[in-house]
């Protein structure tokens, strides 16, 4: 398990971060502290980043894999005031993985969270150094971003991508229709079909994305499509969220079908889907409090430190039409216009320091 750690000098494993420090530079930059011991690097380290910390706009990173020392990074902002706007530029200052960790993607996952961290500081550029003839320029290179020779140092720049948040909707459900009841979530299974499309997509999209986490709604037709999504990858992470439940009437569940007309309407189907905002169901969650909920988890897993610039969503159509509508009209009403077919997906990019979010793509194939 991966975990990513952000220190200062009064972190419990600030003193870990600096040996892990003090490693990078004996092993790639030994002419830094010559002949000192371990404990006078260590000293002088902690004096300087002290120093930059205080100064403003640090971070420094510890990452763990298993509890173990694997990597660390050092990174910062750089602040330039324009005509119209300000230009935050985020800095790589220092970005070591250990040996023993190398070619596991720990690297990319260390690049994104960094990416992340300076997404919420309002970094629109990254930029970084090294010299000639080190091996970490094949990693840099295969970044994508733009490269320059100064000297004998080679400099690299790009544009930060967006974070992505990509909502799947589950695949379909067995046959139903031989029940005479609304039935229970746990009856609701995937048919076998579905299972090995969203294996498919799952090693098509994951392939491309190492320590990927998949939010999913607990409910059983969307967690067997997450677990089947995820099952090439061992790096993935499930994580059940009630956030991600369908939006649904749960005093129906139970009932007789002949019964749900009888007291809420024969129209009770129409209205669910296209007036939302007006149903008879007093007793379920209002379609507002699902605009909320749905909101602020998307904001919150947007805004969090992650090994991955996107953020992988298993849920339902429901909850997604209604997500739609609060971000495009605010009309809640309008829900019933989209659709979302099952192991479809929509894109939305969300921007962690300005709180937007811009809609890129709705109910495209997977």
């Amino acid at each position: 398990m991966l975990e990513l750690k952000q220190v200062t000098p009064q972190s419990p494993l600030w003193d870990s971060f600096l040996h892990l420090y003090g490693e990078y530079f004996q092993r790639h930059w030994p002419d830094v502290f010559g002949d000192l011991s371990e404990e006078e690097i260590a000293k002088e380290n902690h004096v300087a980043l002290e120093q930059r910390i205080l100064q403003g706009d640090r971070g420094l990173f510890l990452l763990l894999n298993t509890g173990q020392l694997a990597g660390l990074a050092n990174v910062y902002l750089e602040r330039e005031e324009l005509e119209r706007e300000e230009k935050v530029t985020l800095n790589i200052a220092e970005f070591y993985i250990r040996d023993e960790y190398q070619r596991q993607k720990l690297g990319h996952g260390l690049w994104h969270a960094m990416l992340q961290w300076g997404r919420r500081h309002g970094a629109t550029q990254v930029h970084l150094e090294t010299d000639v003839g080190k091996n970490a320029n094949c990693f840099w290179q295969s970044l994508g971003l733009s490269s320059h020779q100064v000297d004998e140092r080679m400099h690299y720049n790009g544009p930060i991508p967006p974070l992505k948040i990509l909502w799947i909707r589950h695949g379909q459900i067995i046959p139903l229709d031989h029940l005479d009841y609304c039935p229970e979530d746990n009856i609701i299974a995937l048919d076998d079909t579905s299972i090995k499309q969203a294996k498919d997509i799952g090693i098509r999209i994951l392939g491309k994305l190492p320590w990927q986490t998949i939010y999913t709604s607990p409910q059983r037709r969307a967690l067997e499509t997450a677990h089947a999504l995820s099952s090439a990858n061992q790096s993935c992470l499930l994580q059940e969220t009630q956030a991600l439940c369908e939006f649904f009437p749960q005093e129906l569940i139970g009932m007789k079908l002949a019964d749900i007309p009888r007291r809420y309407g024969e129209d009770y189907a129409h209205r669910l889907l296209y007036t939302p905002l007006d149903l008879p169901f007093k007793n379920s969650e209002q379609v507002t409090d699902a605009a909320n909920r749905i909101h602020r988890f998307i904001m919150q897993v947007g805004d969090e430190l992650s090994m991955s610039s996107m953020r992988m969503i298993v849920s339902h159509q429901n909850l997604h039409n209604i997500f739609l509508a609060h971000l495009m009209t605010r009309d809640l009403n309008l829900s019933g216009r989209w659709h979302l077919n099952h192991l479809h997906g929509s894109t939305f990019l969300y921007c962690p320091y300005t709180k937007q979010f811009d809609i890129e793509n709705v109910n495209i194939p997977l």
